[in-house]
């Protein structure tokens, strides 16, 4: 006989499988994330695994929502470390995000003609 609690608590736990957005495929362990916000931003319905929370955005964050019939047992506790973690995560990312904002400049740079290839007019050495 299987474990009567296995997955008992399972509607209080924040997993893309638990969110009003989740819509199982056939195996039961993955599904589409329906998301307006996600579609959105990725252009696409994306293709999740039911225990993990695909739109996580940091430690605290996410862009989870209840089933319309779900109660939600889940407290929140608003800590220092976790805000001083999402800090951090947040200035990785502005830096990262900062990067790669360079080497994209020095990519078009690099890319742009110069010389007479910028001027087909101009006399060819």
């Amino acid at each position: 006989m299987g474990n009567p609690y296995q997955g008992a608590n399972e509607g209080m736990k924040r997993s893309c499988r638990t969110c009003r957005w989740f819509r199982p495929d056939s195996d039961g362990q993955t599904g589409i994330c329906t998301n307006p916000e996600l579609e959105d931003e990725l252009g696409l319905q994306a293709t999740v695994r039911g225990r993990e929370l695909h739109c996580r955005q940091g430690w605290n964050t996410d862009r989870w929502a209840a089933a319309a019939d779900d109660i939600v047992l889940e407290i929140r506790v608003k800590s220092p470390a976790l805000e001083r973690a999402d800090r951090q995560v947040r200035r990785v990312e502005e830096s990262v995000e900062s990067e790669l904002r360079t080497v994209e400049a020095i990519v078009r740079a690099w890319d742009e003609p110069t010389g007479a290839e910028a001027n087909p007019d101009s006399p060819r050495p």
